[in-house]
């Protein structure tokens, strides 16, 4: 599953908590892009995603939900990228 987000806050990217089940249901990686870089967080990283934020925030139309935090590493789409050890 592919997500956009538009923000960093302190060299990590927030998904929100429905986003992570959907990828988990569907037992997909999770592809997250920002300013046109891409990075791909494994579904065995989504079983136990970190969470800085453990507050409930309000959803706009319905609902709460909360923010899971993963480090921003966008992928090296150079040739150099192929010697990098992949998790």
């Amino acid at each position: 599953m592919k997500y956009v987000v538009t923000k960093l806050w302190r060299g990590h990217v927030s998904v929100r908590d429905y986003i992570v089940q959907k990828c988990k249901n569907l037992r997909e990686d999770l592809v997250i892009e920002h300013d046109g870089k891409e990075m791909t967080v494994p579904y065995r990283k989504l079983k136990n995603p970190k969470q800085i934020h453990s507050k409930k925030i309000q959803s706009k139309f319905k609902g709460t939900y909360t923010l899971y935090d993963f480090p921003w590493e966008p992928e090296d789409k150079t040739q150099l990228g192929f010697f990098k050890k992949k998790d």
